[in-house]
């Protein structure tokens, strides 16, 4: 991959916005054994859940990684839609990129896979892509994007770094072989926040964002977010748009030691 002037200067500042984060106190949210089950809804209609699980630590040359996944099911009820994704990733804690990526898009007779291994010492990353069964390998190349970046899943857990701060941050993402812009805009300020799990109203801090990578349900563009307002840092709510509008995501079921949604 060619390396041309101006992403030479986007990647220095990158590199000032993550020096920017860990200046900062950030949210420690690690929990291994977390599961946040989502409820994702277009208007009236339920099309699904996306369950995130934070899966083990892993020490390696002195350094520490989280081992995390989610399933992303759609409802056997939905006419013309049957979704099975199951996203991987291997995050590392100092620095909070991705050193590991992997998509599972599960059909009724075949399964894709999309596997990135991001190489922290070159900055290279080895892309694998392919089909089973029988196991075929469609392509299989090296990408020279001399940093590191975030992947599909990994998003997920970067956006609670600083949930609570009153900042901006910019971040780049490597999504199907492709670099992306995501930018997140933090408020201290707290909302009340009502989901139908709960009895009370949950105490939360927004984040909203715009990103031109397209996710799963066709999620792209702008984001909004209400994370609790606490250290887990954990989304309650958000609402995305898709390519048919919006859709919103609700926490309805979690699992996470010594925590539990913060009132007022």
């Amino acid at each position: 991959m060619k390396i041309t002037r101006s992403k030479i200067i986007l990647i220095i500042l990158l590199h000032l916005f993550c020096v920017k984060i860990f200046s900062q106190k950030v949210n420690d949210f690690w929990d291994v054994g977390e599961e946040l089950t989502y409820e994702v809804s277009y208007s009236l209609i339920k099309l699904g859940t996306i369950k995130f699980t934070t899966l083990e630590k892993i020490e390696e040359n002195k350094k520490a990684y989280y081992r995390t996944i989610v399933n992303i099911d759609s409802y056997s009820s939905i006419p013309f839609v049957d979704l099975h994704y199951t996203l991987e990733s291997k995050i590392q804690n100092d620095d909070f990129h991705s050193v590991y990526f992997k998509s599972l898009d599960k059909r009724k007779d075949k399964s894709f896979f999309i596997e990135y291994t991001f190489d922290e010492i070159s900055k290279d990353t080895h892309v694998k892509k392919g089909r089973f069964p029988p196991y075929k390998v469609d392509a299989d190349s090296i990408c020279d994007l001399n940093h590191t970046y975030q992947d599909g899943l990994s998003l997920f857990y970067f956006a609670r770094l600083l949930v609570g701060k009153d900042t901006s941050i910019a971040a780049k993402a490597f999504i199907e072989e492709k670099l992306e812009d995501v930018s997140i805009n933090y408020s201290s300020k707290n909302h009340l926040i009502e989901i139908s799990e709960f009895d009370e109203k949950i105490k939360t801090n927004r984040l909203s964002g715009k990103t031109e990578l397209v996710g799963i349900f066709g999620m792209t563009g702008e984001f909004e977010g209400y994370f609790s307002a606490d250290k887990k840092a954990i989304p309650i709510k958000a609402s995305l748009n898709v390519i048919l509008g919006k859709i919103n995501i609700e926490l309805i079921k979690w699992k996470t030691k010594e925590w539990s949604p913060p009132i007022k």
